[in-house]
Protein backbone atom coordinates (compact mmCIF):
# COMPACT_ATOMS: atom_id res chain seq x y z
CA UNK A 1 0.00 0.00 0.00
CA UNK A 2 1.01 3.43 -0.88
CA UNK A 3 3.12 5.23 1.99
CA UNK A 4 2.04 8.83 0.64
CA UNK A 5 0.67 11.13 3.20
CA UNK A 6 -2.68 13.06 2.30
CA UNK A 7 -4.51 15.43 4.59
CA UNK A 8 -7.00 18.17 3.65
CA UNK A 9 -5.55 20.99 5.90
CA UNK A 10 -9.15 23.39 4.78
CA UNK A 11 -11.53 23.82 2.64
CA UNK A 12 -13.35 27.11 1.77
CA UNK A 13 -17.09 27.12 0.88
CA UNK A 14 -18.87 29.80 -1.30
CA UNK A 15 -22.40 29.91 -2.61
CA UNK A 16 -22.83 25.76 -2.27
CA UNK A 17 -26.24 24.58 -1.07
CA UNK A 18 -27.24 26.63 2.05
CA UNK A 19 -23.82 28.13 2.39
CA UNK A 20 -22.84 31.37 1.36
CA UNK A 21 -19.67 31.77 2.88
CA UNK A 22 -17.54 29.06 5.24
CA UNK A 23 -14.61 27.92 6.03
CA UNK A 24 -13.45 24.66 7.54
CA UNK A 25 -9.92 24.41 8.97
CA UNK A 26 -8.84 20.72 9.15
CA UNK A 27 -5.92 20.95 11.19
CA UNK A 28 -4.43 22.27 14.92
CA UNK A 29 -1.88 24.38 14.31
CA UNK A 30 0.65 23.09 12.15
CA UNK A 31 -0.40 19.55 12.97
CA UNK A 32 -3.23 17.86 10.15
CA UNK A 33 -6.08 16.42 12.44
CA UNK A 34 -6.79 12.69 11.43
CA UNK A 35 -10.96 13.21 12.55
CA UNK A 36 -12.98 15.54 12.55
CA UNK A 37 -16.86 15.84 13.53
CA UNK A 38 -19.19 18.21 11.75
CA UNK A 39 -22.52 18.95 13.85
CA UNK A 40 -25.07 21.14 13.52
CA UNK A 41 -29.13 20.96 13.33
CA UNK A 42 -30.66 19.86 10.07
CA UNK A 43 -30.47 21.90 6.99
CA UNK A 44 -27.38 24.10 8.43
CA UNK A 45 -24.53 22.92 5.85
CA UNK A 46 -23.08 19.57 7.10
CA UNK A 47 -23.98 17.82 4.12
CA UNK A 48 -22.77 20.98 1.91
CA UNK A 49 -19.54 19.75 3.06
CA UNK A 50 -19.46 16.29 2.02
CA UNK A 51 -20.80 17.01 -1.27
CA UNK A 52 -18.37 19.68 -1.91
CA UNK A 53 -15.68 17.51 -1.52
CA UNK A 54 -17.97 14.96 -3.86
CA UNK A 55 -17.92 17.62 -6.35
CA UNK A 56 -13.97 18.40 -6.69
CA UNK A 57 -13.35 14.81 -6.67
CA UNK A 58 -15.48 14.37 -9.62
CA UNK A 59 -13.60 17.13 -11.70
CA UNK A 60 -10.12 16.00 -10.51
CA UNK A 61 -10.78 13.07 -12.37
CA UNK A 62 -11.73 14.64 -14.99
CA UNK A 63 -15.40 13.67 -15.06
CA UNK A 64 -18.76 15.91 -15.59
CA UNK A 65 -20.94 16.67 -12.51
CA UNK A 66 -23.77 14.45 -12.35
CA UNK A 67 -27.13 16.05 -11.36
CA UNK A 68 -26.45 15.68 -7.68
CA UNK A 69 -23.26 17.96 -7.80
CA UNK A 70 -25.24 20.37 -10.12
CA UNK A 71 -28.10 21.26 -7.60
CA UNK A 72 -25.86 22.66 -4.82
CA UNK A 73 -25.64 25.27 -7.32
CA UNK A 74 -28.11 27.92 -7.49
CA UNK A 75 -28.82 29.28 -11.04
CA UNK A 76 -27.07 32.64 -11.63
CA UNK A 77 -24.68 33.29 -8.57
CA UNK A 78 -20.97 31.90 -8.97
CA UNK A 79 -20.35 28.76 -6.62
CA UNK A 80 -16.57 28.12 -5.11
CA UNK A 81 -14.74 25.62 -3.73
CA UNK A 82 -11.41 26.43 -2.62
CA UNK A 83 -9.23 23.34 -1.04
CA UNK A 84 -6.15 22.77 0.65
CA UNK A 85 -4.54 19.73 0.55
CA UNK A 86 -0.95 18.41 2.24
CA UNK A 87 0.94 15.90 0.29
CA UNK A 88 4.04 13.87 2.36
CA UNK A 89 4.69 16.91 4.61
CA UNK A 90 6.43 18.15 1.39
CA UNK A 91 4.32 20.51 -0.35
CA UNK A 92 0.65 22.15 0.60
CA UNK A 93 -1.44 22.95 -2.86
CA UNK A 94 -4.74 25.32 -3.36
CA UNK A 95 -6.81 24.20 -5.89
CA UNK A 96 -9.77 26.66 -6.63
CA UNK A 97 -12.89 26.13 -8.66
CA UNK A 98 -15.59 29.11 -9.75
CA UNK A 99 -18.55 27.48 -11.15
CA UNK A 100 -21.53 28.95 -12.11
CA UNK A 101 -24.99 26.80 -13.12
CA UNK A 102 -27.58 28.24 -16.10
CA UNK A 103 -30.62 25.93 -16.25
CA UNK A 104 -29.07 22.51 -15.36
CA UNK A 105 -25.96 23.50 -17.03
CA UNK A 106 -22.96 24.51 -15.83
CA UNK A 107 -19.87 26.66 -16.56
CA UNK A 108 -16.57 26.80 -14.62
CA UNK A 109 -15.52 29.71 -14.70
CA UNK A 110 -12.10 30.02 -13.08
CA UNK A 111 -9.25 27.08 -11.84
CA UNK A 112 -6.24 28.30 -9.76
CA UNK A 113 -3.30 26.21 -8.27
CA UNK A 114 -1.13 27.47 -5.75
CA UNK A 115 1.61 25.79 -4.36
CA UNK A 116 3.80 25.92 -1.60
CA UNK A 117 7.15 23.94 -0.17
CA UNK A 118 6.90 23.41 3.27
CA UNK A 119 10.68 24.86 3.89
CA UNK A 120 11.87 27.78 5.83
CA UNK A 121 11.37 31.11 3.52
CA UNK A 122 8.85 29.36 0.92
CA UNK A 123 5.84 31.55 0.11
CA UNK A 124 2.62 30.30 -1.89
CA UNK A 125 3.14 30.75 -5.55
CA UNK A 126 0.83 30.60 -8.59
CA UNK A 127 1.32 27.62 -10.49
CA UNK A 128 -2.16 27.52 -12.81
CA UNK A 129 -4.66 29.77 -13.75
CA UNK A 130 -7.46 29.29 -15.91
CA UNK A 131 -10.26 31.78 -16.86
CA UNK A 132 -13.04 31.26 -18.90
CA UNK A 133 -15.81 34.00 -20.09
CA UNK A 134 -17.91 34.55 -23.55
CA UNK A 135 -14.95 35.73 -25.39
CA UNK A 136 -12.17 34.24 -24.69
CA UNK A 137 -10.32 31.93 -22.43
CA UNK A 138 -6.89 33.07 -20.69
CA UNK A 139 -4.75 30.32 -19.56
CA UNK A 140 -1.49 30.92 -17.53
CA UNK A 141 0.77 28.18 -16.55
CA UNK A 142 2.32 29.72 -13.57
CA UNK A 143 4.02 33.49 -14.82
CA UNK A 144 4.05 33.05 -18.41
CA UNK A 145 1.96 35.50 -19.46
CA UNK A 146 5.25 37.47 -21.17
CA UNK A 147 6.32 34.15 -23.36
CA UNK A 148 3.10 34.04 -26.26
CA UNK A 149 2.12 30.52 -27.34
CA UNK A 150 2.77 29.29 -30.77
CA UNK A 151 0.50 28.69 -32.99
CA UNK A 152 0.72 24.40 -32.63
CA UNK A 153 0.39 24.96 -28.61
CA UNK A 154 -2.70 27.57 -29.40
CA UNK A 155 -4.86 25.14 -31.48
CA UNK A 156 -3.96 22.45 -28.29
CA UNK A 157 -5.49 24.70 -25.63
CA UNK A 158 -8.34 26.24 -27.76
CA UNK A 159 -9.53 22.85 -28.56
CA UNK A 160 -9.06 21.45 -24.73
CA UNK A 161 -10.84 24.32 -23.86
CA UNK A 162 -14.45 23.86 -26.26
CA UNK A 163 -14.21 20.05 -25.06
CA UNK A 164 -14.35 21.11 -21.46
CA UNK A 165 -16.69 23.86 -22.12
CA UNK A 166 -19.26 21.71 -24.13
CA UNK A 167 -18.63 18.27 -21.68
CA UNK A 168 -18.90 20.63 -18.37
CA UNK A 169 -15.37 18.90 -17.28
CA UNK A 170 -12.66 20.82 -15.72
CA UNK A 171 -10.14 22.38 -17.74
CA UNK A 172 -7.07 21.84 -15.86
CA UNK A 173 -7.94 18.16 -15.52
CA UNK A 174 -9.15 16.87 -18.87
CA UNK A 175 -7.00 14.58 -20.45
CA UNK A 176 -5.84 16.53 -22.98
CA UNK A 177 -4.67 19.27 -20.75
CA UNK A 178 -2.65 16.34 -18.95
CA UNK A 179 -1.33 15.59 -22.04
CA UNK A 180 0.07 18.97 -23.06
CA UNK A 181 1.58 19.37 -19.37
CA UNK A 182 3.55 16.22 -19.04
CA UNK A 183 5.02 16.56 -22.85
CA UNK A 184 8.12 17.34 -22.35
CA UNK A 185 7.92 19.76 -25.66
CA UNK A 186 5.96 22.25 -23.86
CA UNK A 187 8.47 22.24 -20.40
CA UNK A 188 9.62 26.16 -21.16
CA UNK A 189 5.83 27.41 -20.50
CA UNK A 190 5.05 24.86 -17.85
CA UNK A 191 5.99 25.38 -14.09
CA UNK A 192 8.17 22.49 -13.59
CA UNK A 193 6.08 21.57 -10.51
CA UNK A 194 2.55 21.42 -12.29
CA UNK A 195 3.07 18.07 -13.48
CA UNK A 196 3.59 16.88 -10.71
CA UNK A 197 0.67 18.25 -8.72
CA UNK A 198 -1.82 17.42 -11.06
CA UNK A 199 -0.71 13.91 -11.14
CA UNK A 200 -0.78 13.61 -7.02
CA UNK A 201 -4.32 15.11 -7.23
CA UNK A 202 -5.48 12.24 -9.91
CA UNK A 203 -4.00 9.64 -9.15
CA UNK A 204 -3.29 10.24 -4.95
CA UNK A 205 -5.94 12.20 -3.77
CA UNK A 206 -9.09 11.94 -5.86
CA UNK A 207 -8.29 8.48 -6.19
CA UNK A 208 -8.13 7.82 -1.93
CA UNK A 209 -11.09 10.00 -1.12
CA UNK A 210 -13.90 7.76 -0.29
CA UNK A 211 -17.38 9.60 -0.13
CA UNK A 212 -20.43 8.11 1.61
CA UNK A 213 -23.42 10.17 1.21
CA UNK A 214 -27.38 9.96 2.67
CA UNK A 215 -28.24 8.78 -1.16
CA UNK A 216 -26.75 5.54 -0.19
CA UNK A 217 -27.86 5.08 3.06
CA UNK A 218 -30.91 4.87 1.59
CA UNK A 219 -30.36 2.64 -0.84
CA UNK A 220 -29.29 0.32 1.86
CA UNK A 221 -32.48 1.59 3.53
CA UNK A 222 -34.50 0.58 0.43
CA UNK A 223 -32.52 -2.86 0.65
CA UNK A 224 -31.71 -2.20 -3.43
CA UNK A 225 -27.93 -3.43 -2.59
CA UNK A 226 -25.37 -3.18 -0.77
CA UNK A 227 -22.94 -0.27 -1.97
CA UNK A 228 -19.53 -1.73 -0.15
CA UNK A 229 -17.07 1.26 -0.14
CA UNK A 230 -13.59 -0.27 0.11
CA UNK A 231 -9.73 -0.75 -0.91
CA UNK A 232 -8.28 -4.54 -0.91
CA UNK A 233 -5.83 -5.89 -2.68
CA UNK A 234 -4.55 -2.50 -3.99
CA UNK A 235 -7.89 -1.83 -5.83
CA UNK A 236 -10.31 0.45 -4.11
CA UNK A 237 -13.76 2.26 -4.83
CA UNK A 238 -17.77 1.65 -4.59
CA UNK A 239 -19.43 -1.98 -5.79
CA UNK A 240 -22.37 -2.75 -5.58
CA UNK A 241 -23.68 -5.76 -4.16
CA UNK A 242 -26.57 -7.84 -4.38
CA UNK A 243 -27.91 -9.27 -0.95
CA UNK A 244 -30.38 -11.55 -2.09
CA UNK A 245 -29.42 -13.02 -5.37
CA UNK A 246 -31.59 -11.66 -7.13
CA UNK A 247 -29.18 -10.96 -10.45
CA UNK A 248 -26.11 -12.67 -11.51
CA UNK A 249 -22.62 -10.80 -11.04
CA UNK A 250 -19.15 -11.16 -13.31
CA UNK A 251 -16.66 -13.22 -11.47
CA UNK A 252 -14.20 -10.13 -10.92
CA UNK A 253 -16.53 -8.83 -8.63
CA UNK A 254 -17.54 -11.59 -6.70
CA UNK A 255 -13.62 -12.20 -5.97
CA UNK A 256 -13.39 -8.91 -5.11
CA UNK A 257 -16.18 -8.82 -2.34
CA UNK A 258 -14.68 -11.80 -0.82
CA UNK A 259 -11.69 -10.55 -0.37
CA UNK A 260 -13.84 -6.95 1.08
CA UNK A 261 -15.42 -9.34 3.65
CA UNK A 262 -12.29 -11.67 4.28
CA UNK A 263 -11.06 -8.09 5.84
CA UNK A 264 -13.81 -6.86 7.30
CA UNK A 265 -14.45 -10.60 9.12
CA UNK A 266 -11.52 -9.07 10.52
CA UNK A 267 -13.09 -6.68 12.78
CA UNK A 268 -16.28 -7.08 12.61
CA UNK A 269 -16.97 -9.90 14.95
CA UNK A 270 -15.09 -7.14 17.70
CA UNK A 271 -17.65 -4.24 16.64
CA UNK A 272 -20.46 -6.83 17.01
CA UNK A 273 -19.85 -9.46 19.03
CA UNK A 274 -20.24 -12.88 17.09
CA UNK A 275 -21.21 -11.49 13.94
CA UNK A 276 -19.32 -12.51 10.49
CA UNK A 277 -20.81 -12.06 7.40
CA UNK A 278 -20.54 -14.26 4.27
CA UNK A 279 -21.02 -14.73 0.66
CA UNK A 280 -23.34 -17.63 -0.17
CA UNK A 281 -23.24 -18.80 -3.96
CA UNK A 282 -26.87 -20.00 -4.79
CA UNK A 283 -25.72 -20.50 -8.68
CA UNK A 284 -22.98 -20.44 -11.30
CA UNK A 285 -23.12 -20.09 -14.90
CA UNK A 286 -22.01 -18.63 -18.02
CA UNK A 287 -22.98 -15.75 -20.12
CA UNK A 288 -23.67 -15.50 -23.62
CA UNK A 289 -19.83 -14.53 -23.71
CA UNK A 290 -18.28 -16.97 -21.86
CA UNK A 291 -17.58 -15.39 -18.66
CA UNK A 292 -18.24 -16.93 -15.40
CA UNK A 293 -21.16 -14.98 -13.52
CA UNK A 294 -22.47 -16.16 -9.79
CA UNK A 295 -25.76 -15.39 -8.22
CA UNK A 296 -24.50 -14.58 -4.33
CA UNK A 297 -26.79 -14.30 -1.30
CA UNK A 298 -25.30 -12.26 1.91
CA UNK A 299 -25.55 -14.03 5.09
CA UNK A 300 -25.06 -12.93 8.86
CA UNK A 301 -23.59 -15.47 11.11
CA UNK A 302 -23.60 -16.04 15.16
CA UNK A 303 -22.38 -18.76 17.22
CA UNK A 304 -23.14 -21.49 13.70
CA UNK A 305 -26.44 -19.91 13.19
CA UNK A 306 -26.86 -18.21 10.17
CA UNK A 307 -29.79 -15.85 8.90
CA UNK A 308 -29.99 -13.22 5.69
CA UNK A 309 -28.60 -10.67 5.76
CA UNK A 310 -31.06 -8.22 4.77
CA UNK A 311 -33.08 -9.16 8.10
CA UNK A 312 -30.12 -6.83 9.47
CA UNK A 313 -30.91 -3.85 11.38
CA UNK A 314 -30.02 -0.89 9.04
CA UNK A 315 -26.98 -0.21 11.63
CA UNK A 316 -25.10 -3.05 11.01
CA UNK A 317 -25.78 -2.79 7.38
CA UNK A 318 -24.32 0.65 7.58
CA UNK A 319 -20.75 -0.09 9.75
CA UNK A 320 -20.43 -3.51 6.62
CA UNK A 321 -20.84 -0.79 4.05
CA UNK A 322 -17.52 1.50 5.25
CA UNK A 323 -16.33 -0.97 7.33
CA UNK A 324 -13.30 -1.82 4.65
CA UNK A 325 -12.89 2.09 4.17
CA UNK A 326 -12.62 2.77 8.39
CA UNK A 327 -10.04 -0.44 8.26
CA UNK A 328 -8.05 1.87 5.31
CA UNK A 329 -8.57 4.97 7.13
CA UNK A 330 -6.99 3.16 10.50
CA UNK A 331 -3.94 1.73 8.77
CA UNK A 332 -3.32 4.06 5.76
CA UNK A 333 -2.08 7.82 5.62
CA UNK A 334 -2.77 8.63 1.93
CA UNK A 335 -6.75 7.54 2.88
CA UNK A 336 -9.54 10.14 3.20
CA UNK A 337 -12.76 9.35 4.23
CA UNK A 338 -16.22 11.55 4.47
CA UNK A 339 -19.08 9.93 5.71
CA UNK A 340 -22.43 12.17 6.03
CA UNK A 341 -24.27 10.99 9.24
CA UNK A 342 -21.85 8.44 10.20
CA UNK A 343 -24.24 8.16 13.45
CA UNK A 344 -27.09 6.96 11.51
CA UNK A 345 -28.84 3.31 12.60
CA UNK A 346 -25.27 2.75 14.79
CA UNK A 347 -25.81 2.59 18.98
CA UNK A 348 -24.34 5.44 20.37
CA UNK A 349 -21.80 4.24 22.68
CA UNK A 350 -20.60 1.69 19.75
CA UNK A 351 -20.53 4.96 17.28
CA UNK A 352 -18.04 6.47 20.44
CA UNK A 353 -15.51 3.63 20.95
CA UNK A 354 -15.57 3.66 16.76
CA UNK A 355 -14.47 7.49 16.42
CA UNK A 356 -12.47 7.05 19.94
CA UNK A 357 -10.49 4.43 18.48
CA UNK A 358 -9.54 6.20 15.12
CA UNK A 359 -9.00 9.33 16.73
CA UNK A 360 -6.63 8.12 18.77
CA UNK A 361 -4.52 6.02 15.85
CA UNK A 362 -5.85 6.80 12.46
CA UNK A 363 -3.12 7.43 10.15
CA UNK A 364 -5.47 8.43 7.71
CA UNK A 365 -8.04 11.15 7.82
CA UNK A 366 -11.96 10.44 8.95
CA UNK A 367 -14.28 13.40 8.18
CA UNK A 368 -17.93 12.69 9.29
CA UNK A 369 -20.88 14.62 9.91
CA UNK A 370 -23.67 13.71 13.11
CA UNK A 371 -26.68 13.91 15.16
CA UNK A 372 -25.64 11.84 17.55
CA UNK A 373 -23.96 13.59 20.57
CA UNK A 374 -21.88 11.12 21.75
CA UNK A 375 -18.84 11.59 20.03
CA UNK A 376 -18.65 15.42 21.73
CA UNK A 377 -18.04 13.63 24.70
CA UNK A 378 -15.37 11.63 23.01
CA UNK A 379 -13.07 13.69 20.93
CA UNK A 380 -11.01 16.26 21.79
CA UNK A 381 -12.64 20.01 21.15
CA UNK A 382 -10.26 20.88 18.08
CA UNK A 383 -11.87 18.16 16.56
CA UNK A 384 -14.96 19.30 16.23
CA UNK A 385 -16.95 21.69 14.15
CA UNK A 386 -20.47 23.37 14.72
CA UNK A 387 -22.37 24.49 11.68
CA UNK A 388 -24.48 27.79 12.53
CA UNK A 389 -27.52 29.45 12.07
CA UNK A 390 -25.39 32.17 9.93
CA UNK A 391 -24.68 31.18 5.94
CA UNK A 392 -22.01 33.77 5.87
CA UNK A 393 -20.26 32.16 8.64
CA UNK A 394 -21.28 28.82 8.95
CA UNK A 395 -18.84 27.19 10.41
CA UNK A 396 -17.17 27.32 13.69
CA UNK A 397 -15.06 25.82 16.26
CA UNK A 398 -15.38 26.78 20.38
CA UNK A 399 -12.19 27.97 22.07
CA UNK A 400 -11.03 28.02 25.26
CA UNK A 401 -12.43 24.64 26.36
CA UNK A 402 -10.80 23.77 29.90
CA UNK A 403 -9.94 19.68 30.37
CA UNK A 404 -12.90 19.63 32.64
CA UNK A 405 -15.47 21.14 30.53
CA UNK A 406 -17.93 18.65 28.77
CA UNK A 407 -18.45 19.71 24.90
CA UNK A 408 -21.73 17.73 25.13
CA UNK A 409 -23.06 20.31 27.93
CA UNK A 410 -21.55 23.26 26.72
CA UNK A 411 -23.10 22.39 22.54
CA UNK A 412 -26.83 21.53 24.28
CA UNK A 413 -26.46 24.67 26.35
CA UNK A 414 -25.41 27.06 23.69
CA UNK A 415 -28.95 25.85 21.52
CA UNK A 416 -30.57 26.65 24.99
CA UNK A 417 -28.77 29.72 26.39
CA UNK A 418 -26.48 30.53 23.37
CA UNK A 419 -23.07 31.88 24.36
CA UNK A 420 -21.21 31.08 21.18
CA UNK A 421 -19.72 33.82 19.32
CA UNK A 422 -22.02 32.52 16.71
CA UNK A 423 -25.71 31.49 17.13
CA UNK A 424 -25.81 27.70 16.38
CA UNK A 425 -29.32 26.98 16.78
CA UNK A 426 -32.65 28.62 14.94
CA UNK A 427 -35.01 28.30 17.74
CA UNK A 428 -38.18 26.48 17.50
CA UNK A 429 -41.59 27.10 19.69
CA UNK A 430 -43.18 24.11 21.30
CA UNK A 431 -46.42 25.57 21.59
CA UNK A 432 -46.28 26.95 17.57
CA UNK A 433 -45.58 23.32 16.86
CA UNK A 434 -48.63 21.81 19.05
CA UNK A 435 -50.47 24.31 17.38
CA UNK A 436 -49.97 23.87 13.61
CA UNK A 437 -49.92 19.83 14.24
CA UNK A 438 -53.80 20.34 15.30
CA UNK A 439 -54.10 23.02 12.77
CA UNK A 440 -52.83 20.68 9.75
CA UNK A 441 -55.47 17.94 11.24
CA UNK A 442 -58.09 20.32 11.60
CA UNK A 443 -57.66 21.15 8.06
CA UNK A 444 -57.78 17.47 6.94
CA UNK A 445 -61.05 17.20 8.91
CA UNK A 446 -62.51 20.13 7.05
CA UNK A 447 -61.77 18.56 3.47
CA UNK A 448 -63.09 15.34 4.53
CA UNK A 449 -66.27 16.82 5.16
CA UNK A 450 -66.55 18.65 1.80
Amino acid sequence: MDNSTIKIKSIHLENIKNVCNGTIDFSDGKKQLNVLGVYGQNGSGKTALIDSLAMIRILMLGERLNSGEIDLLTDGEISKVDIEIQFNEEYEINYLVSLCKINQNVKILKEIMYMKKLEKFQRKSLIFEYSSSDEMATIDFAGKKDRPYNENERVKLLTAVALAEENETSFLFSDRIRTFINDKENKEIINPNLCQVVNSFCTEFARNLFLYSNKLSGIIYAEIFLPMSFQVDNASGLVPLPIDASEEIPESLYLTAKSIFEQINKVLPKLIPGLTVNLRVEDKSKNLDGETEYKVAVDSERSGNSIPFKKESDGIKKIVSILSTLINVYNSPNVIAAIDELDAGIFEFLLGEIVEVLSDDAKGQLIFTSHNLRALEILPYKKIVFTTTNSENRYIRVSNVKKTNNLRDMYIRAIQLGGMKEEVYQETDSYEIRKAFRKAFKKKIERTSL
